[in-house]
């Protein structure tokens, strides 16, 4: 795939980002959903700016246990579900069969106007 596609994870009560190619999930979003799930629950807000200044900062999934654990349980699932993937690889195999249809209905064009 050339284009940059983008995945939609659901969590909570809102959707983090996943992008297609290198399969890194928005931090942006982890922290804003993070933060009004935070909010709802009656915990501080989270501090990306302090977090990034901490020596432990290496992982997003040390990103996702910082904001909340439950977050930490959904960015596991994720990793481990391949969804992103599967989904490619559907992508990339149906643009695949897509291409030779067209082919082969483009062989079969030419060879009637041949006759």
């Amino acid at each position: 795939m050339n284009t940059e596609v983008v995945m939609k994870r659901r969590l909570f009560d809102g959707k983090i980002s996943q992008k297609g190619k290198n399969g890194y999930f928005s931090a942006t979003d982890s922290v804003n959903i993070g933060n009004i799930w935070r909010l709802q629950n009656r915990l501080p807000l989270f501090s990306l700016r302090s977090w990034l200044q901490t020596k432990s900062t290496e992982q997003f999934i040390d990103l996702a246990l910082a904001i909340d654990s439950k977050l930490k349980i959904e960015v596991y699932k994720w990793l481990y579900d391949e969804l992103l993937k599967y989904r490619n690889g559907f992508g990339d195999s149906r643009l695949m069969a897509l291409c030779q249809y067209c082919h082969l209905k483009y062989d079969i064009e030419q060879h009637r106007k041949n006759k």
